[in-house]
């Protein structure tokens, strides 16, 4: 697999698995309250393909404006981690509303990300 679909690929992931983050969230809220379980492994999880985004992204001379991107996204990233883990441990409920919100933040910049992937894409497999 090239470098270049590699990171395609896991720009496309990462939005799906956001999406599947406030599924996992309502299903947890509504239905199964075990499934929070999921949500906090495939959260944690999503680390990986944001890292791996920014640390390519960084390392093309090619992808300035995406580098910024996904920086954001790592930024936003780590915010979401902290709003819900101070404000389980502080029992904030106005941080851990702001978790939901941030998470859209991050599944917008995602969608960003992924769209802006594809012609960085395009011109490292022609060139």
């Amino acid at each position: 697999m090239q470098r270049s679909t590699f990171v395609t690929s896991l720009a496309w992931f990462v939005p799906g698995a956001i999406l599947a983050q406030f599924l996992l969230a309502g299903l947890s809220l509504f239905y199964d309250t075990q499934l929070w379980v999921a949500h906090a492994i495939l959260g944690s999880a999503l680390a990986l393909p944001i890292g791996v985004i920014a640390v390519r992204t960084l390392a093309s001379s090619g992808a300035s404006r995406l580098s910024m991107w996904a920086c954001a996204q790592v930024a936003i990233y780590l915010a979401q981690v902290a709003l819900i883990v101070v404000g389980q441990n502080t029992g904030s409920g106005v941080l851990q509303a702001f978790h939901a919100f941030n998470g859209s933040l991050l599944l917008l910049v995602s969608f960003v990300i992924a769209q802006k992937v594809v012609p960085i894409s395009m011109k490292q497999s022609s060139g």
